[in-house]
């Protein structure tokens, strides 16, 4: 395999807003929770509400495609 153009790594944080309380705050894989029923979700550092990724997570691997 060769490289015919160089890109660039994604972000390692992501950005994410509460919808509870408004706080906003960035967040990395290691922070993201995995539940089989509820599905992955990060915990607001300022409330601590649950706040689903499924929108996120979909839209960061059409992002890899």
């Amino acid at each position: 395999m060769r490289i015919i153009k160089e890109g660039t790594p994604p972000h390692k944080e992501k950005k994410q807003e509460c919808v509870n309380c408004g706080c906003v705050f960035m967040y990395e894989r290691s922070d993201i929770h995995t539940d089989k029923r509820d599905g992955d979700f990060v915990i607001c550092p300022s409330c601590g509400a649950y706040i689903n990724l499924i929108n996120h997570l979909s839209m960061e691997k059409k992002e890899a495609i």
